[in-house]
């Protein structure tokens, strides 16, 4: 689905270039991604461009 310059991914079948798919465990995400530059109970950012630009919901 695309949101007002966003992609948000609803099931396993699309990936990032980084691999994150739908389903993986924050432990995942810290692996391939490293810590984020925002970290809330159910939400991690990631600064691209000096903007947090790459969220992803737990």
């Amino acid at each position: 689905m695309q949101m007002n310059r966003g992609i948000v991914f609803m099931d396993g079948n699309y990936a990032t270039p980084d691999g994150l798919t739908v389903g993986m465990t924050k432990e995942d995400v810290l692996q391939k991604l490293g810590k984020p530059n925002l970290e809330l109970e159910s939400k991690w950012s990631y600064k691209i461009g000096g903007y947090l630009k790459f969220h992803s919901l737990f």
